[in-house]
């Protein structure tokens, strides 16, 4: 053979490079808080020899479950589950990593696996865009199956807007009665209420409630004038049948005079003032728990150009307020907030602005602030709205700007909070060992003779 001397090539023969392997080698998977992550895996003996393989899960200290051992003839696979428990008090984007190790008892031979753990959702999904090259100045309100964006600045600002959740889709309904920017909204029975709002084209403050009848697609003004300081730029939130209205500005001045008002909307009889808050703001954001109590939080002063990081909680039975020990993790104004079951979620916001979310719970234990994965586009002046499917939970955010007001953004997307997540890929089996296996897996070998 040229370059051996003295050798020749004998039958070209397999040496199988004889080891255990386990697929994937790296796995990862999310829940949420008392739930179940299930990781898959699928573990072929190519040891040469029927063996018992030992596995061992290092660095997770969450509880777990796996099989302590698997045995197998040479050739032979099976798949096997590591289920990791996520505590209970777990925060969310808590993670922890590790790894699985299978060992062969009698050959000696091993393989790993890297392993991560996310406690919740580990990342928002996009969905169809909203239509119009995207909208600024907008607010979302639910209602049966549909999120509405009744206004909103894109070239077409009075014209109402809808998203199917179920579909993904998006429709054009009636516009409202005047086109107003600086508003916020929301759902009362079958109506949309959305009071005052800075009037777009004259650019002038307007101080009446325009109602859509989410039945009838129709728009009509309820005829009861605001008379407080601030009718743009509110924080609105709707708890047992009424409106509750919070701060905002007198818009039509030059810099824009900020109140600390609340007001209270009843449809059925007009506005009633409330107990103020301990701060004047304007673009703040507020929230319900749905039993009594109405959380604001942020916000803008312009007579001393201060971004706010406090929160208030307004008692509604007791017309009281309590201002929160904990603060927002940056000051902010022009962000969304929304509750769900025991947490605040505050969205975005004029901090860069910013694609950042987070949660803060529980609200009714000892609460703290839980960072969540960020939103694929940074907004502020933005909408968002929560769907219960049946089966999950989902925030939705869309529209809004950038910073600056430079461009305005499209993008529709949604995070879960809350349900199962989706069940993880199964491992398919590796088969029988054969010889295209054995080339493809273990390589093959040429042998050398000496002549004699």
């Amino acid at each position: 053979m040229a370059g051996y001397p003295g050798y020749y090539l004998d039958d070209v023969r397999i040496e199988g490079v004889l080891d255990v392997i386990m697929t994937p080698d790296e796995a990862s998977g999310s829940n949420f808080p008392g739930e179940d992550v299930t990781l898959n895996f699928n573990i072929l003996n190519g040891t040469g020899m029927s063996d018992t393989f030992n596995l061992v899960l290092s660095g997770i200290t969450w509880p777990a479950t796996y099989p302590a051992s698997v045995a197998l003839d040479h050739g032979d696979d099976t798949n096997v589950s590591v289920v990791v428990t996520i505590p209970a008090a777990a925060n969310h984007r808590d993670i922890q990593t590790g790894m699985l190790t299978v060992t062969g008892v009698g050959s000696g031979d091993d393989d790993t696996a890297d392993i991560t753990v996310v406690c919740g959702a580990s990342t928002w999904e996009i969905k169809t865009a909203m239509p119009g090259g995207g909208r600024g100045w907008t607010d979302f309100a639910f209602f049966n199956d549909y999120i509405y964006s009744p206004c909103g600045d894109d070239g077409t600002l009075g014209v109402t807007r809808a998203y199917d959740v179920t579909d993904d889709t998006w429709i054009e309904t009636t516009s409202p009665t005047v086109e107003v920017s600086n508003f916020r909204c929301d759902v009362i029975g079958t109506n949309l209420y959305m009071p005052c709002g800075l009037d777009f084209n004259a650019g002038l403050n307007y101080t009446d409630v325009q109602v859509y009848d989410l039945l009838t697609d129709t728009w009509s003004v309820a005829g009861h004038t605001f008379t407080g300081a601030g009718p743009a730029g509110q924080a609105v939130v709707a708890y047992n049948g009424k409106l509750y209205v919070f701060g905002g500005g007198d818009f039509e001045q030059a810099t824009p005079v900020v109140t600390s008002e609340v007001w209270e909307y009843d449809p059925a009889v007009g506005w009633a003032a409330l107990s103020p808050m301990s701060e004047a703001k304007a673009w703040a954001r507020c929230a319900s728990d749905g039993a009594g109590t109405i959380y604001v939080s942020g916000g803008y002063d312009f007579g001393t150009s201060t971004t706010l990081n406090s929160i208030e909680a307004y008692d509604v039975a007791g017309d009281s307020w309590t201002t929160l020990t904990d603060t927002l993790p940056v000051a902010m104004f022009a962000h969304s907030m929304e509750y769900y079951n025991d947490y605040l979620y505050i969205i975005g916001g004029s901090n860069g602005p910013d694609a950042s979310a987070y949660a803060y719970g529980p609200l009714s234990g000892t609460p703290a602030w839980q960072e969540l994965p960020d939103m694929n586009d940074a907004r502020y002046q933005h909408g968002t709205s929560l769907w219960n499917d049946g089966t999950r939970v989902w925030l939705y955010a869309g529209g809004g700007y950038d910073y600056g007001f430079s461009s305005l953004i499209d993008s529709m997307e949604r995070y879960q909070i809350d349900g199962p997540m989706p069940e993880p890929p199964a491992v398919p089996a590796a088969g029988p060992i054969g010889l295209g296996i054995l080339l493809a897996v273990f390589g093959s070998l040429m042998v050398l003779k000496r002549r004699k």
